[in-house]
């Protein structure tokens, strides 16, 4: 029996946890000042006695005040209804009330987030109105629900006090010394014991609050200014006379029907003991729990009796433990079949999220009660809950973790992504502008030359007087020119096909014997213009891998370029061996040291870099770049060698055909 109620009494706990300040500061901060007694039956005579639509829903709003204390569900139903009639109304003052009384409901809760939330939509409404006084004590409630929600951050809250103080103090005498005298009050309640009263001094606080009790002397005011001049005395080791001052203070206070003033007051002894005052706290809490009992206050009363309950526990008395039990029962029971007057529509409702949060707090409480009645050992529960509750967040920081990781390397990957197209598009433009440079330099060297002598034959033909024979000799060196233009043109077409996006380079077999002595016909002519003998020594039956026309290019234009570069009555020596590597095809020259024609071949001088020359973009060196840009796209290399006697040796590798 015992066990059963200590998980009732835990079950009422769990809805009371956080109230603390804010359930001493809700009767204070109250918009009429009636005694704090059991005044339904006559706030329900004072409703069926109203004639006009305002003043119903006044009547509906101190009906709600009065119901915050035993029956938080009625008191936020009669809040969504005045709400309603208001709206329908267009009566500012009750919406802004019904905000107010929201706002109250939702901090007996302890949801203080939700709470900040309403009481920013009845502030801006009594703004709005004008309405100074109720503006200031919105102010203050605000106030309230901000320390409660982030103690750590009582800025905030100290913020919102000091806006109310500046309203209240522009406020007429009456109301505005009651309303002084709540914000003041709350001063006492919040910030006595922070660093903020230091800033702003208790001395100004104190003798203010004192004159307007001496000019107001049923303030409740004068209740926690005596409560801060008892606290006082325990600092300064008076104990018993603190204690007798509280004890002055709560007889007082309850004889003027100001019950939850009075447990206000007696509360503080628990303060003392904590202090190392000795003292009953016990006889204080049954006290307590004995008047909020009396005067119907059901919502509060429930921390009170699970302390009672705990400490009887403890000290086994039998007794006791059986009294406490039958209130955890009844009070378990009252709070089970507190139901508002009419079902409340929350799909209506304004703060929906809130009010889905509320209902889900209500099924996780009847969860953890059934698992702890089905549970002996409360130790293990806690512990099972701890670990799961643990295991949960490491698994959500993990995640969180995990996922956060993958963005950040999605996020790096397209950037590289990026970074990588933007680099292939800057190398294709460095390209695409290399290979325009060489096109117009190629053009304008490889055709100006052909075309200026065909042009200047063709003046001779016309102006002079010449036979047959020699006619004919004339038009067949026009066309020989014309046939190695259009070689030329053939040739750049070739490469400028290779230098073009798409360009696929498909090896075939190449015979290399055949393609040089082809090669070596076609610049037979000007091989015997300068007397110079062109030797084949490659070997039969070697085959190369590579593009016939580019292949046969890069023959026909070093023979081109050696025969030009050679002196008068030379030879020149084509060779090629197998080796590991691939196929070396060699030409060998006698070139006259320090000529231009020497000069031209530093764009072959060495097989992997390419030297930078400050000579003209001639024929030779123009094709000789060619050459090595289509040995490169056959995976081939050329390079040329020279000696100090004039001697010059070009190379090439390609790969063998298999």
């Amino acid at each position: 029996m015992h066990t059963y109620c200590k998980y009732i009494c835990r079950y009422i706990a769990l809805r009371c946890w956080r109230y603390g300040i804010a359930l001493a500061m809700l009767t204070g901060m109250m918009h009429t000042g009636h005694a704090q007694t059991n005044m339904l039956p006559s706030l329900h005579q004072s409703l069926a006695a109203q004639r006009d639509s305002a003043g119903y829903i006044d009547a509906l709003s101190r009906i709600g005040q009065w119901y915050y204390q035993s029956d938080t569900d009625s008191c936020l139903w009669y809040a969504i209804r005045i709400k309603e009639i208001s709206e329908r109304l267009h009566y500012t003052s009750g919406m802004a009330d019904a905000w107010s009384l929201q706002s109250m409901c939702h901090a007996i809760r302890s949801n203080f987030k939700l709470a900040v939330e309403c009481e920013y939509h009845s502030l801006q409404l009594y703004r709005s109105m004008g309405d100074s006084t109720y503006t200031a004590l919105s102010l203050n409630r605000l106030a309230t629900w901000y320390y409660n929600y982030n103690p750590q951050e009582e800025k905030d809250a100290f913020a919102y006090w000091y806006e109310g103080m500046k309203v209240a103090r522009q406020l007429p005498p009456n109301p505005g010394d009651s309303t002084y005298a709540i914000l003041l009050s709350n001063f006492l309640n919040l910030f006595a014991d922070s660093p903020l009263a230091q800033r702003d001094s208790l001395r100004w606080i104190i003798p203010t609050l004192r004159q307007l009790i001496a000019k107001y002397p049923g303030l409740r005011a004068a209740f926690y200014l005596g409560a801060t001049e008892a606290d006082s005395l325990m600092i300064a080791g008076r104990g018993k006379e603190a204690e007798a001052m509280i004890n002055q203070l709560g007889e007082a206070a309850a004889c003027r029907g100001f019950i939850m003033t009075a447990i206000t007051m007696y509360e503080h002894m628990d303060k003392y003991r904590k202090m190392g005052y000795p003292t009953d706290t016990i006889h204080y809490w049954e006290k307590m729990y004995k008047m909020g009992k009396e005067a119907g206050y059901t919502n509060l009363q429930t921390g009170t009796l699970d302390r009672l309950y705990r400490y009887y526990s403890q000290q086994h008395d039998e007794a006791r433990m059986a009294f406490y039990t039958g209130e955890i029962i009844a009070q378990a029971h009252r709070i089970r079949q507190q139901q508002p007057q009419q079902r409340i529509s929350y799909i209506n409702y304004f703060l929906k999220k809130g009010e889905q949060q509320a209902l889900q707090k209500d099924r996780a409480i009847q969860a953890a009660a059934i698992t702890q009645q089905e549970r002996s050992n409360n130790g293990y529960r806690l512990a099972g809950c701890g670990i799961i509750l643990g295991v949960a967040i490491l698994l959500l920081i993990v995640l969180l973790k995990n996922k956060h990781l993958r963005e950040n390397k999605l996020h790096e990957k397209k950037l590289d992504q990026k970074h990588g197209e933007l680099s292939a598009l800057q190398l294709q433009l460095e390209a695409n502008d290399d290979f325009k440079n060489k096109l117009i330099t190629i053009i304008a060297n490889d055709f100006r030359v052909p075309l200026l002598h065909i042009a200047e034959v063709a003046q001779l033909l016309k102006n002079s007087q010449m036979g047959r024979a020699e006619m004919m000799a004339t038009m067949e060196e026009i066309a020989t020119s014309s046939r190695h233009t259009l070689t030329v043109f053939d040739n750049i077409l070739r490469w400028i096909k290779s230098q073009l996006s798409g360009f696929e380079f498909i090896p075939q077999e190449c015979v290399l014997d055949d393609m040089i002595t082809a090669a070596i016909t076609s610049i037979a002519d000007m091989a015997a213009a300068k007397q110079i003998d062109i030797q084949n020594h490659v070997p039969e039956g070697i085959v190369v891998a590579a593009d016939p026309d580019m292949l046969q290019f890069v023959h026909r234009h070093l023979l081109q370029a050696a025969v030009a570069a050679s002196e008068v009555r030379r030879s020149v020596s084509i060779m090629a061996s197998r080796e590991v590597l691939g196929i070396y095809v060699s030409t060998g020259m006698k070139v006259k040291p320090g000529t231009a024609q020497e000069a031209s071949w530093l764009v072959l001088k060495t097989p992997d870099t390419v030297v930078e020359s400050n000579l003209q973009q001639q024929d030779m060196p123009l094709m000789l770049v060619i050459c090595k840009d289509f040995m490169m796209k056959m995976k081939g290399k050329i390079w040329a060698e020279g000696k100090p006697d004039g001697s010059l040796t070009v190379y090439y590798c390609l790969p063998g055909f298999v």
